[in-house]
C-alpha cells in the first residue's frame, strides 16, 4: 500500500482556524503595547527636554527658557500651538528668540508625536530656568504643576509630569494621581 503525503482539507482548516485564533487574541495587545510606548517616548522626551533646558542654565550661568516653537523659513520663535520645542537663552526674560540682542538658541526638537496632546492649566507654555536651576515664569514668578499627556487610549495611558519650583520633574501614570483632570 502506498503512503500518502500532505494535509488534508480538515487539517489546513483547523490550523488556520487556530491561527485566526491567535492573531484576534494578540493583536489588541499588540496595539495597546505600541501605544504604551507612544506614550512612553513622549513623556521621556518631554522631560529629557526639561532636564537639558535646566541644565544649560546651570552651566550658562544665566535664564534659559523653553517654549513650544515653530520654524518657519529658517527662524525659529515661540508658538504655544508649534510642533517643536526651542532651548534658547534669554536675555530679554520673554518668550521671544533675539539672536540680534543676545539670546542663542541652544536646541530645537520635534514635539509630540500627533496622536498625543498635551494640557496644562499652571505649567506656561514658556518658562525658564534661572542659573540655580529653579523654574520661573516670564514675570520671575515659580513655576510648577502638572503636565499632562493624553493619547487615543484616554486616562488609561496618560501619563502626568510633575513640575517642581526646584526645577525638577516626575513622571507618573493617570491613575497614580489623585484629583487628576481627564483627557478629552
Amino acid at each position: 500500500m502506498k503512503k500518502q503525503r500532505g494535509l488534508t482539507l480538515l487539517e489546513v482548516m483547523m490550523a488556520l482556524a487556530v491561527g485566526a485564533i491567535l492573531v484576534a487574541v494578540g493583536v489588541p495587545s499588540f496595539v495597546a503595547t505600541i501605544r504604551n510606548s507612544e506614550m512612553t517616548s513622549a513623556a521621556n522626551g518631554l522631560v529629557g527636554a526639561l532636564y537639558a533646558t535646566r541644565s544649560e542654565a546651570v552651566k550658562r550661568r544665566t535664564r534659559v527658557t523653553m517654549c513650544r516653537a515653530e520654524t518657519i523659513s529658517g527662524t525659529t520663535s515661540c508658538d504655544p500651538t508649534g510642533s517643536e520645542l526651542a532651548v534658547f537663552s534669554n536675555t530679554g526674560n520673554d518668550a521671544t528668540i533675539d539672536l540680534g540682542s543676545g539670546d542663542v538658541l541652544i536646541r530645537v526638537t520635534p514635539w509630540l508625536i500627533d496622536n498625543i496632546t498635551v494640557s496644562s492649566s499652571t505649567v506656561p507654555a514658556a518658562f525658564s530656568f534661572n542659573a540655580s536651576g529653579f523654574t520661573r515664569g516670564l514675570t520671575g514668578n515659580t513655576v510648577s504643576g502638572d503636565i499632562m499627556l493624553c493619547g487615543p487610549r484616554g486616562n488609561e495611558g496618560a501619563r502626568i509630569i510633575t513640575l517642581a519650583p526646584t526645577g525638577r520633574p516626575m513622571v507618573r501614570n493617570h491613575a497614580d494621581v489623585t484629583g487628576a483632570t481627564s483627557c478629552s
